[in-house]
């Protein structure tokens, strides 16, 4: 007889006629048909079950359950998604701080720059979960082997061990830890990124910077709440926040790429909100952002002079991610420029973006070392007050 595999697209179309009818078109009698869907397409699978007449498996999948289904094993009795718990399905609106859930467990988060850390941290365990850290993927598999977690948030490009490697032996685990949920962060958006994650074996995946709006639905699919969260009553003055000020520094837009004649130097106001207003904390990530990127922007430069390319594009992956979290717009899109250039081999641009890199940080420097904070302390009060992403 004839398997195919249809593997169902990230976004499922409205409609699956014109699948439907291709299939029809090279049909034989002894062809079967399995659905493969990705696990937040749970609701969607009905009409996969009817085109196909058989019940769809879900990513990732491991050597076992291709074994099962060769053997025609249904997915039904036993896997898909092995012992993994089932996401859950968010609710449609984003929760005001008074109405946000309250999760319970342990998480562990993969990240291997500091700001990120922090700032991940902090989101986390402001909903209520026990948060740990590793710095790289090797890290994370040998906590792992030893200590129980719920759930793991992990980035994708690390030294050592990256999130890849590090979620392909988590998952040939012996032990339950095999099966934990693994969500991927990583700042890429390019096309595909997600499936790649999913390939590699983890279970979803959230952008950095992590926004409080997106991390809320990704918990709510793969946490457990909190048994004394009852839920919260509404806060009217939650619903209406009073309008943000405009940011403070802005300066002239100088790279070829960007389309607009202005952009900002440092907007903190998303990382406000995701250190629940703690201007202190944040002018200790700031310090701590200037000290690691002086670090990277020296390692980059070698990378550079030494036509390392694949390097020179991880260190300003980088440098692009911490930038953001911390609302270094400026230094995050020379970074992200730079990468960019690093993975295409574009070695004429080279030298050129690694200027702008170290112009737009030294502008940044000199902004934070002004001691700008006490004009940011309305914006602190204001996240305080609600908590958004």
């Amino acid at each position: 007889s004839i398997l195919v595999l249809v593997n169902a697209p990230e976004r499922l179309p409205e409609s699956l006629d014109a699948l439907g009818r291709s299939l029809e078109a090279v049909r034989k009698e002894d062809m079967r048909c399995v659905p493969i869907l990705y696990p937040w397409q749970r609701e969607q699978a009905e009409p996969w079950r009817r085109m196909y007449q058989a019940e769809p498996w879900y990513k990732p999948l491991k050597e076992e359950d291709l074994k099962r289904i060769l053997s025609g094993q249904d997915a039904a009795a036993g896997g898909g998604d092995d012992d993994r718990p089932a996401p859950k399905e968010p609710s449609d609106s984003v929760p005001t701080k008074a109405q946000e859930p309250r999760f319970a467990g342990r998480v562990l988060i993969v990240e291997d720059h500091p700001v990120n850390q922090i700032v991940a941290k902090r989101m986390i365990a402001m909903l209520g979960c026990q948060v740990e850290l590793a710095d790289n993927g090797r890290q994370a598999v040998d906590i792992l082997q030893d200590q129980p977690f719920d759930l793991v948030f992990m980035d994708c490009q690390m030294p050592e061990m990256d999130g890849y490697e590090a979620t392909a032996r988590i998952r040939r685990f012996k032990s339950r830890e095999a099966n934990i949920p693994i969500i991927a962060m990583t700042a890429h958006a390019m096309p595909g990124d997600r499936e790649k994650c999913l390939n590699a074996g983890m279970d979803d995946y959230i952008s950095k910077p992590l926004l409080k709006n997106a991390l809320i639905p990704v918990m709510q699919r793969w946490a457990r709440l909190d048994a004394s969260d009852a839920g919260r009553p509404d806060d009217p003055a939650a619903e209406s926040p009073e309008p943000t000020p405009e940011p403070q520094a802005k300066t002239e837009m100088k790279t070829e790429s960007t389309a607009t004649d202005e952009y900002i130097i440092f907007d903190p106001r998303q990382a406000l909100r995701a250190l629940d207003g703690d201007i202190d904390v944040l002018r200790d990530i700031a310090e701590l952002f200037l000290e690691s990127t002086m670090e990277d922007l020296s390692a980059l430069a070698q990378a550079l002079g030494a036509n390392e390319t694949d390097s020179a594009s991880r260190l300003a992956h980088k440098i692009k991610g911490a930038a953001a979290n911390l609302g270094a717009e400026s230094v995050r899109a020379a970074a992200r420029e730079l990468e960019l250039a690093a993975k295409a081999q574009q070695q004429d641009r080279l030298a050129q973006l690694m200027q702008t890199v170290e112009s737009e940080f030294q502008q940044l420097r000199t902004y934070l070392k002004s001691d700008p904070w006490d004009s940011w302390s309305q914006e602190s009060s204001h996240a305080k007050g609600t908590g958004g992403g």
